[in-house]
């Protein structure tokens, strides 16, 4: 087992705690840091400290569109969409806005292709049973 010592620095103790949340959420949370009439200093230490645990200074200008495209999709409608994206988001850092919007409609395509087999069943099901209806009538004629 692994002590921690004073003289460890923030980046050791991080390394073996971590942050459970992903990437994403930790830079969608410094967005949403407020003021709250605490002292500058205590305000600046949480900021400083949410925009490092967010890696903030590794996210370029794709980075931050698609941060904001991902966090755009409110709403339960968009919940696999934003499931989606963000697994997307997480397992590649080098994503631009297209790629995810390419993901969005290849999601989408996948939606209305699974309802159209749905769709498609029951159709299947009114047809046989009209043709099974129809077969009866003629044995009974």
């Amino acid at each position: 087992m692994q002590c921690i010592r004073p003289d460890m620095g923030r980046d050791h103790t991080g390394a073996l705690f971590g942050s459970t949340n992903m990437l994403f959420r930790r830079r969608f949370e410094c967005f949403k840091i407020q003021y709250e009439h605490q002292d500058f200093n205590s305000y600046e230490t949480l900021v400083r400290t949410r925009c490092t645990d967010g890696k903030l200074d590794c996210i370029d200008f794709d980075g931050l569109q698609c941060l904001v495209y991902v966090a755009g999709f409110q709403g339960a409608e968009f919940a696999d969409y934003r499931t989606r994206l963000l697994r997307k988001l997480d397992q590649s850092e080098e994503l631009s806005i297209k790629d995810l919007t390419a993901e969005y409609q290849l999601i989408k395509s996948f939606k209305e292709d699974a309802r159209m087999l749905e769709n498609e069943a029951v159709v299947t099901s009114a047809v046989n049973y009209i043709r099974g209806q129809e077969e009866e009538a003629q044995i009974q004629a």
